[in-house]
């Protein structure tokens, strides 16, 4: 599961740097080095990206707002980093709460219907992927067995000359890798092959 997998890396970076990575910013003063706020800014920048993307407004505000502080190379204030290692340790436990809940969940399924004929499937299979698209640009839940039945049914036009095996590989490989902008590029490709077919 997609969701799943991203929400694994971010509390084990959580853990194992981020944490770290807050101690360390504590330890700046104005006599740091221009290299050691650049690499607190790094830190913010990437925090804020990924909370926002996931939804953790009041993370994100408290990295945007060290993160505005770390460019001009001033010190964050002990308060600061105090809401902000709050913050982070409770991202961390709601999140691996929410993990483990769904662990111990059944698996969701997508009920997919084959009436209708070609014209129809058509129809089906560019509304699956103009769902998809949405669920890839709003960052949402993308459950594995949706892309695998999009997989089955997209094998009907593998034959038809139009690329949708390597767009849709490219698609599901840019998936894994939690690039969302190469997904979407090549979704959009597909999407417009087949309109174009259709």
């Amino acid at each position: 599961m997609i969701y799943q997998k991203i929400l694994q890396e971010f509390i084990r970076q959580l853990s194992d740097e981020h944490m770290k990575d807050v101690s360390l910013m504590e330890q700046l003063s104005e006599k740091s080095s221009s290299e050691e706020f650049l690499a607190a800014h790094r830190v913010t920048h990437s925090i804020k990206g990924v909370a926002g993307n996931l939804c953790m407004r009041p993370l994100a505000e408290a990295a945007a707002n060290l993160d505005r502080k770390l460019k001009l190379n001033h010190p964050p204030e002990p308060e600061q980093l105090q809401m902000f290692r709050k913050l982070l340790e409770q991202s961390y436990t709601e999140v691996h709460t929410w993990l483990l809940a769904q662990h111990s969940a059944p698996p969701l399924s997508v009920t997919v219907s084959g009436e209708g004929g070609a014209g129809a499937s058509d129809v089906s299979i560019l509304a699956r992927l103009r769902g998809l698209m949405a669920e890839i640009r709003n960052s949402q839940y993308i459950d594995e067995s949706e892309l695998e039945e999009i997989t089955d049914t997209l094998k009907n036009y593998y034959h038809e000359g139009i690329d949708a095996e390597v767009l849709w590989k490219t698609v599901t490989q840019a998936l894994d890798q939690f690039d969302f902008e190469q997904a979407a590029s090549a979704l959009q490709r597909l999407l417009n092959k087949l309109e174009s077919a259709s």
